[in-house]
């Protein structure tokens, strides 16, 4: 299976210290002037680990092309080194096209 997302992220600092990342739609507000607004429409990156866990298909790849989007890691495991021995097990691999801390440029890397 591939989930691919094009579009806007952000990250949030939680009151607990923490970097919460979001993937974006277009109705959400701009979280600066709307925080509880934003994180009602926004979708947290843990959410989208939730679904990838839940997801029949044997191996599945999420492809995210929006800034923040390698927040996404900071919540995972390290890759392990030996890749093939776990394709005989459920596998979600996911690509981002930036760090937690980077933005992308609107013209996706992964479109081309």
């Amino acid at each position: 299976m591939l989930f691919y997302y094009a579009g806007h992220g952000h990250t949030v600092m939680s009151k607990y210290g923490d970097e919460v990342g979001y993937i974006v739609p277009v109705d959400a507000p701009n979280p600066n002037k709307d925080e509880a607004d934003f994180q009602s429409k926004s979708m947290e990156m843990a959410q989208i680990e939730i679904y990838a866990k839940r997801i029949d298909s044997k191996h599945a790849l999420f492809m995210f092309d929006a800034c923040f989007a390698g927040s996404l890691f900071s919540m995972r495991d390290a890759v392990p080194a030996v890749i093939n021995y776990k394709t005989k097990e459920p596998v979600r691999q996911f690509i981002t096209s930036g760090s937690a801390d980077e933005t992308v440029p609107d013209k996706s890397i992964f479109r081309e």
